[in-house]
């Protein structure tokens, strides 16, 4: 997958991507879905690529990009904090003084992720912040669930140092957009699946 590029379908070309559009990466994910490819690319790239690509700072796309392009790094998204949907009113982890304290579940890939862009309140607002899984503070639990062909786990965060996602306009609407965007991409992947099933049926 890497040495074919897909990991840096949409990242331009300055930041060691391929520089092409959603078009291409509709196509690349149809065909995992068809395949069921158990690999962590739509957390890396559907999730926490297109977070750092649409709200990252030019350093922050520096820092990332090329190694994500080049899967030096995996990403992911750490959203949920309950069974329920998640909303901006029942998000309780909480950043103060750059650090992080609280608990998502079911992280994509979470266990194998090289750091996690994670939602959080900052005062009254929902912003995005940047992990590093290693660092201190970080505990990454496995979870079971009914995909196995995906790996999930939770993360508790204890005065965990992280740097916020871009500028002061990331927000909960940013989020909802990043969502939505894949949204999509998890569509052609269903699409694949269910073209590879009833070929099979056929």
């Amino acid at each position: 997958i890497i040495d074919m590029g897909w990991t840096a379908t949409t990242i331009p070309e300055e930041f060691d991507g391929l520089g092409l559009g959603y078009l291409e990466l509709c196509v690349i994910a149809e065909e995992l879905g068809r395949s069921l490819a158990p690999t962590p690319f739509s957390s890396s790239v559907y999730l926490a690529t297109e977070a750092i690509l649409k709200l990252g700072s030019e350093e922050q796309h520096k820092n990332y990009l090329p190694k994500l392009a080049t899967g030096e790094l995996i990403g992911t998204l750490a959203h949920s904090e309950t069974t329920t949907s998640p909303t901006e009113k029942n998000i309780n982890c909480e950043i103060k003084d750059e650090q992080l304290t609280g608990t998502k579940i079911v992280v994509p890939d979470g266990d194998i992720a090289d750091f996690a862009v994670v939602s959080a309140k900052e005062g009254d607002k929902t912003v995005l912040c940047i992990v590093d899984l290693k660092s201190e503070g970080v505990e990454i639990t496995t979870q079971n669930t009914l995909d196995p062909s995906r790996s999930h786990a939770s993360f508790s965060f204890k005065n965990t140092q992280i740097k916020l996602l871009g500028s002061k306009e990331n927000t909960w609407d940013s989020l909802q957009e990043i969502l939505e965007r894949a949204a999509v991409l998890f569509a052609f992947e269903q699409l694949g699946g269910a073209e590879a099933c009833m070929n099979m049926a056929k």
